[in-house]
């Protein structure tokens, strides 16, 4: 048995890209929006639609293509790329992924490459929201391979068979950070959308790699493809796990909102007892992306280590307890309507000063002024000279600071009372190529609460603007749009 093949009308498809950009929050302008195009058929059918929509437009739609150098064919398909690209009205860019490639595991670096490509792209050209071009078949065998290999708990069941979100923002972290992934054909059908574009003499290239038995996906498409019942199986399985996953989000965002304390030094605070009061999945989903979140590690952690974690914070331990890069340890808050218990969740200190299985941070070179987001903890911007980053607690280790250390500023020496000693250790600081430091602006801010006297308070040029994105990147984590129209959610907007 075979997939069913209708002949579908461009005001079909088109109606996809509509009713997507309708439930898509603040869309920016055209010149803030890219498409990753590969000359394929879905993505030709993506570029068509978007060129078609804005042709009207003063402003220009990126198109960005990947040049992955793993066929000898790959630099004339991307020449010819460019040119259909080029013909429908887009600005091409060429992103060449340079190097030894790997000889196990290609597709899952040749994605990573990928994506860093995309990301730094988007960064260079101020691009906020970028187009992918998948479809319902690529979000069906998703959920088909997740569904091989099954989950041990129902928050892992949860996020993995409720398929691909249609609007994403930084899915790769810290590199897609403020940028969002955009799928608006997720409901079309892939060999429709071919049919379209051959109707229309519309040219485009098929990957031979698509054909590749090796590779895990090629195998779930041709299975998918020859069976209509299993195809139409695993649509249904993610449609109705999809709505369970959005109301598990919504519960996530109220519990949020309600229960965790953000810092600006990146520690979060978790009430105990609501926290309690949760259901199993709901514990172990929010544990899970706080790890994310506090570490700023793009890694998850194992779900039978998280029911682990799970356990012992329900048991009442006053032990501390590390996990995935993130220290949670017991702490009590004296507030008006008395002692109020928390989990304090803060980034492990070896995680940035190294152990006895992991280096040292490395130090960051930034220009003047540049942006980055630093450990994927930390959005810090650079004064008016170029400087290092590194993390404070190596500042102060003996044996472990740069050769050229000027003595410590009183601002460095010197802990706030309000910042706990551990993710004061993982704060950044700057030093210049003078030797002079740069004190992180977080420490500037908690100076007037601390109980050792009065700080000095050091020219702009000499603070590290310094804000945590824990909270940020934790409303991403529990941010879902399903494709599926049976199901609709309200994004948050930015």
């Amino acid at each position: 048995m075979t997939l069913t093949l209708h002949t579908i009308s461009e005001i079909e498809i088109a109606k996809s890209l509509d009713d997507f950009e309708q439930r898509t929050p603040s869309l920016p302008a055209l010149n803030h929006r890219a498409i990753a195009f590969s000359g394929g058929g879905d993505s030709m059918a993506l570029l068509v639609l978007l060129c078609k929509k804005y042709t009207q437009s003063k402003q220009t739609l990126r198109a960005f293509i990947v040049d992955h150098g793993l066929q000898e064919s790959s630099r004339k398909i991307t020449k010819m790329a460019a040119k259909r690209a080029r013909i429908l009205g887009a600005e091409v860019h060429i992103l060449t992924w340079k190097g030894l490639k790997p000889q196990k595991g290609l597709q899952e670096n040749a994605r990573a490459a990928r994506y860093a490509l995309l990301a730094q792209a988007c960064h260079r050209h101020k691009v906020t929201h970028l187009y992918l071009a998948h479809t319902e078949d690529d979000n069906i065998e998703t959920i088909y391979m997740r569904a091989q290999k099954p989950s041990k708990t129902n928050a892992q069941a949860l996020w993995g068979l409720a398929g691909i979100s249609a609007y994403q923002e930084a899915p790769l972290w810290p590199a897609l950070h403020n940028i969002y992934l955009c799928r608006p054909l997720l409901a079309m059908n892939r060999a429709d959308l071919r049919h379209w574009l051959d109707t229309h003499t519309y040219p485009y290239h098929d990957d031979d790699a698509n054909t590749n038995t090796r590779y895990e996906r090629v195998r779930a498409r041709a299975l998918l493809a020859s069976n209509q019942y299993e195809y139409d199986k695993y649509k249904n399985i993610g449609k109705q796990t999809a709505k369970k996953r959005v109301k598990m989000c919504e519960d996530l965002q109220n519990f949020t909102r309600a229960h965790l304390r953000f810092t600006n030094w990146g520690g979060v605070y978790i009430a105990q007892d609501p926290f309690k009061a949760c259901t199993r999945a709901v514990q172990e989903r929010l544990l899970a992306t706080i790890l994310l979140a506090v570490s700023g590690q793009n890694q998850p952690v194992s779900w039978h280590k998280i029911t682990r974690l799970r356990t012992h914070l329900l048991q009442n331990s006053k032990q501390a307890v590390t996990l995935g890069g993130t220290q949670i340890s017991n702490t009590s808050t004296q507030t008006p309507a008395g002692v109020k218990q928390e989990f304090l969740c803060v980034c492990d200190t070896g995680m940035v000063l190294g152990r006895y299985n992991k280096p040292v941070c490395a130090p960051l070179q930034l220009a003047p002024y540049q942006e980055v987001i630093w450990g994927g903890r930390f959005h810090i911007k650079a004064p008016n000279q170029t400087l290092h980053i590194y993390p404070l607690g190596l500042r102060l280790s003996l044996g472990k600071a740069p050769v050229n250390a000027n003595p410590i500023s009183n601002i460095l020496k010197r802990r706030p009372d309000t910042i706990p000693y551990r993710a004061w250790q993982t704060l950044p600081f700057g030093r210049t190529k003078t030797g002079e430091d740069i004190a992180p602006s977080v420490l500037i801010i908690h100076q007037s609460s601390s109980k050792k006297g009065a700080l000095i308070t050091p020219m702009p040029a000499s603070i590290l603007s310094t804000d945590a994105v824990i909270q940020r990147r934790l409303q991403s984590l529990h941010n879902f749009m399903p494709s599926f129209a049976c199901v609709s959610q309200n994004i948050n907007k930015k």
